[in-house]
């Protein structure tokens, strides 16, 4: 793609594309802030007073004690919160998470957590991307101050930690390198045991038939996860867990249709806005039939990656905003193929640049059939519901049409050799 600059003609890549975009972005919510008193990027948050890093510290009270277990993380992620509560001198059990987050080394823990994180994520960045050393800092500033990021930062999700596990995975297992495709299996199990879904990504081992590297990711992430629960009560936690995961969540549900990302939740947002009456269940199979449909339709890595990354942020039933910082994965590997060559590669980039962008207007609640709602509903978040199921059906589209090329090729031949 290219634009005009005082006579010069300036050719674009993917990268610098969704930058430009994202920039457009960041501006306006720098603007409307200065005219707002940062009302507006408060509108992108949780903005209940109080929780900023509720997620985490909550999470560090529940894993104060090794006898009890309550929390819906596997064991190596409530391991780890048991770890660092422990780390907080004077730590009393009834302390709460106002408390916890006062306490000076409370605040500074979460804190180092997130900066070694984004650390991580910039050095796979650096090391990964072709761009020149600017234009990849830029990226990386976007991207952080994105409005997924905001509401991850904001909220203090352990999901922090699967981004760069998980990119870590699928950068390097195809590695030449046999100790880092050991890495980076480890890496994928890790991040399941934060959080159980993105073992998902272990598909892609399998689509590429290397059965032994598989096997052995399938080992680790059974060891990360079953081993670690006896750091507890063993069996015990073992059920507790599977219990956790098929638990109801109708209290979540019946909080309204905002700050959410699942399939579930883009159904029941289109019933209130237009009265319709879908189903939200049979929407879900629907939309999970299409994508496991169109994972396999799709020719690319990142568009496979892409695929595997939409489940995890919109098939479960409650899925807040920050989940859709998973598709950090699918975007860096589309910006690794630094060409902008045809119209889809700019659908692509701007539709992955809708997943990011904050749109600062409007308002925490920006419709009214959300009006006393617990969860108000903000465009932003409407934008990143629309955008991921778009990427979905514009790579599906783009799939297919790819598929019949060769079959319109090998025609055009039979009939000239008929001639």
């Amino acid at each position: 793609m290219q634009i005009r600059i005082a006579n010069k003609k300036i050719r674009l890549n993917r990268a610098q594309l969704w930058c430009i975009i994202m920039s457009a972005g960041f501006l306006a919510l720098l603007i409307t802030m200065l005219f707002t008193n940062g009302q507006s990027l408060l509108d992108q948050t949780y903005v209940k007073r109080g929780n900023t890093y509720f997620d985490f510290a909550y999470s560090m009270i529940q894993a104060h004690s090794r006898k009890t277990y309550d929390s819906m993380y596997p064991p190596f992620a409530q391991m780890f919160f048991h770890v660092l509560i422990c780390l907080i001198p004077d730590y009393s059990k009834k302390m709460t998470v106002k408390k916890l987050l006062n306490y000076p080394l409370g605040s500074l823990f979460i804190l180092f957590f997130f900066i070694v994180c984004i650390l991580f994520i910039m050095w796979m960045i650096t090391d990964q991307l072709k761009e020149k050393t600017w234009q990849k800092r830029c990226l990386a500033i976007l991207l952080f101050f994105s409005a997924p990021y905001i509401y991850e930062f904001q909220r203090g999700n352990v999901l922090m930690i699967v981004v760069p596990l998980t990119c870590f995975f699928i950068f390097y297992y195809d590695s030449d390198s046999p100790k880092v495709r050991v890495l980076a299996s480890l890496a994928l199990a890790f991040a399941a045991g934060f959080k159980i879904y993105p073992a998902i990504l272990g598909v892609l081992l399998l689509m590429e038939r290397r059965w032994k590297q598989a096997a052995q990711a399938v080992i680790m992430g059974l060891a990360v996860l079953i081993l670690p629960a006896f750091y507890f009560q063993g069996v015990d936690t073992l059920k507790q867990i599977i219990n956790a995961l098929f638990s109801t969540t109708d209290e979540m549900v019946g909080r309204g249709v905002g700050h959410q990302l699942s399939l579930v939740n883009f159904a029941r947002t289109m019933n209130e806005a237009f009265g319709w009456n879908i189903n939200t269940g049979l929407f879900m199979l629907i939309m999970m039939a299409f994508m496991i449909v169109t994972f396999f339709l799709a020719r690319e890595r990142w568009q496979r990656v892409a695929i595997l990354c939409a489940a995890m942020v919109t098939w479960p039933s409650i899925s807040f905003q920050y989940t859709m910082i998973l598709m950090t994965l699918p975007l860096l590997l589309f910006f690794m193929e630094e060409k902008l060559d045809d119209k889809w590669d700019v659908i692509f980039t701007v539709i992955l640049a809708l997943c990011f962008i904050i749109i600062p207007f409007g308002g925490q609640n920006a419709f009214r059939f959300t009006e006393g709602q617990y969860y108000s509903l903000n465009i932003t978040t409407v934008l990143e519901n629309i955008a991921i199921n778009a990427l979905i059906i514009a790579i599906f589209i783009n799939s297919l049409k790819r598929s019949g090329k060769p079959l319109l090729q090998k025609g055009s031949e039979t009939e000239k050799e008929v001639l």
